[in-house]
């Protein structure tokens, strides 16, 4: 009789919190454009700097510096205090003003089960037209950290 039995314990029901990304909060310069996001990415990437000396049999790393590349996707829009008033002035202005940027998964108020994540930042990349023929015009955006680090709130 074939079968795969579980431990004891394992037999119990396993609860786990996963999150629905469906109403996340995005402002940037105090303009909420949470409306018009498509998708959101915060990475907290750090680099991996080679710390492997003469004699080593393995690779050795170090981290270095956080590189946030944060990504955000937006359906375009033209009109007052929407995606192009907002971010397209600031990537085409030189040099690049540094904003405020305050991103949270869900719109609802700040708690250890919806941190806020905030950073200055400046606009490194807009595309501000970007579709085929058909397709919703979507607007894509990279921001990149201005000053401080990008900060996680619960509360």
């Amino acid at each position: 009789m074939g079968g795969f039995l579980l431990p004891e314990r394992a037999k119990e029901a396993i609860t786990i919190a996963i999150t629905v990304l469906k109403n996340c909060s995005v402002v940037y310069n105090s303009v909420d454009l949470s409306d018009h996001v498509v998708s959101v990415e915060l990475p907290f990437d750090i680099e991996k700097l080679d710390s492997t000396a003469m004699g080593a049999n393995t690779k050795h790393s170090a981290p270095g510096l956080r590189d946030h590349g944060i990504k955000i996707t937006f359906l375009q829009d033209y009109a007052t205090s929407k995606v192009d008033q907002t971010i397209g002035v600031d990537a085409a202005a030189n040099p690049a003003p540094s904003r405020t940027l305050v991103v949270k998964p869900d719109s609802g108020a700040v708690a250890a089960t919806n941190p806020s994540y905030t950073a200055t930042v400046f606009v490194s990349s807009y595309a501000p037209i970007a579709g085929s023929v058909g397709e919703l015009q979507q607007a894509e955006v990279e921001l990149a950290i201005a000053s401080g680090d990008l900060a996680r709130a619960t509360s």
